[in-house]
């Protein structure tokens, strides 16, 4: 059987604006080609072909990487590859099954106006196989459009090196146009979960939104994929019985039992749902992950009794917080604890140290979000929730001021 083939593409362009050397960034060809070697054959192409310019400065930062390193050394992947690669022009798209747009800063200068490129992508695209691309890789995409002749990024999710990470290393002024900001003017939407993201939310406390708003709501998106799935099933095994007797059923009959077998599908869906929210609950209690997903905060590590110093207990279940001069007590054994979620701030200031690891501070409410709780764990919290937040404008904009990436967001699904 003749093995499947995947191309991935590089930038031919090794200068910024500045002078400064770039090129197709390290650990985005090598991981994405040891995920795939093993399954397809990888085959590597670039506008110029030969020897694609790899940014030296991915070579500094990724020296201690073994899966660069070992891609590094590799004679398949180097001779085979980056280092003698086709001419894009030379490409035939009816050969693959995916197309691979490596990333780094050189592709934004050299791919995005690329006409062999832009119809290789199309070509791609418009056949229903797998085009790709990370990191600044979007870049060589901003001119593809589907058959009806709209960009693949109109009202489509996407993601790519940002216009924030742009001015963290400085490369804002070095490059043609940022990324992020063109696929915006494309209509490619940021997503919601994604704007509700925050790194550093652990620093704001268990109650805060800003802490369990994205676990919440990829709890969400999860648990409704989940119950859409199941009663399609339900759906399909009651639309495959059958009603056999050995006799002929009155129509009233009939009626009885369709509607028992429907009670029963509710009741089996109703079972199935249950049953998959029991397991989120004990993983998510057994990994101890009683607090936001996608943080490392865990709140129920210690005890505090006023004018004492915090008695450091892991695996305790019971937290206080001393919120608008009256204390919290949450037991997590009961299931019952809540306490409305807002946007806390520590009467302390000066405090330089995560709020997990020092003596709990006075909590002060600056906002509350209506309809959000703070619990033991996402799921109990989500459990508790209302949403009444989403259906108010004003509300709305309030969760737009902490979060200013949900202005970029269009509409709400």
């Amino acid at each position: 059987m003749t093995q499947k083939k995947v191309l991935f593409v590089l930038t031919s362009h090794d200068k910024l604006l500045n002078g400064h050397s770039t090129g197709w960034y390290l650990p985005e060809a090598a991981h994405p080609y040891y995920a795939l070697e093993p399954y397809f054959k990888i085959d590597w192409a670039s506008p110029k072909g030969g020897k694609a310019p790899l940014d030296p400065s991915s070579l500094d930062k990724l020296k201690d990487d073994h899966i660069c390193v070992q891609f590094l050394d590799d004679e398949k992947a180097k001779q085979g590859g980056y280092e003698n690669t086709k001419k894009l022009s030379e490409i035939n798209p009816n050969d693959y099954v995916a197309l691979f747009y490596v990333g780094g800063h050189g592709p934004c200068f050299d791919l995005p106006e690329d006409e062999v490129s832009i119809k290789l992508a199309e070509a791609i695209w418009n056949q229903g196989k797998i085009l790709s691309a990370i990191c600044h890789g979007p870049v060589a995409l901003v001119g593809v459009k589907d058959v009806d002749g709209k960009s693949i990024f109109a009202g489509r999710r996407a993601t790519s090196f940002s216009n924030e990470e742009e001015a963290q290393v400085k490369t804002t002024d070095a490059i043609p146009f940022l990324v992020e900001t063109r696929l915006k003017e494309l209509g490619a939407n940021l997503e919601w979960i994604t704007a509700l993201y925050i790194p550093d939310a652990s620093y704001y406390g268990q109650l805060d939104f800003r802490t369990l708003a994205s676990s919440q709501f990829e709890l969400l998106k999860t648990l409704c994929t989940l119950v859409h799935t199941t009663l399609l099933d339900v759906l399909s095994d009651l639309n495959n019985t059958q009603l056999v007797t050995t006799r002929v059923l009155l129509e009233t009959q009939i009626e009885i039992q369709a509607k028992v077998r429907g009670q029963q599908a509710q009741s089996d869906a109703l079972s199935r749902i249950n049953n998959a929210l029991k397991l989120i609950e004990l993983t998510t209690r057994g990994n101890q992950l009683i607090s936001a997903m996608n943080t490392n905060y865990v709140f129920a590590l210690y005890s505090y009794m006023e004018g004492q110093l915090p008695l450091w207990l892991v695996g305790n279940t019971i937290w206080y917080l001393p919120v608008n001069n009256q204390t919290i007590r949450c037991d997590c054994n009961q299931y019952t604890c809540s306490y409305p979620a807002g946007f806390y701030q520590l009467a302390d200031n000066e405090n330089p140290y995560p709020r997990w690891f020092v003596r709990p501070q006075q909590y002060n409410v600056t906002d509350i979000v209506p309809g959000f709780v703070g619990s033991c764990t996402p799921l109990e919290s989500l459990l508790q929730t209302t949403f009444i937040c989403l259906y108010n404008a004003t509300c709305i904009a309030k969760l737009i001021k902490y979060f200013p990436q949900l202005a970029q967001v269009n509409k709400i699904k």
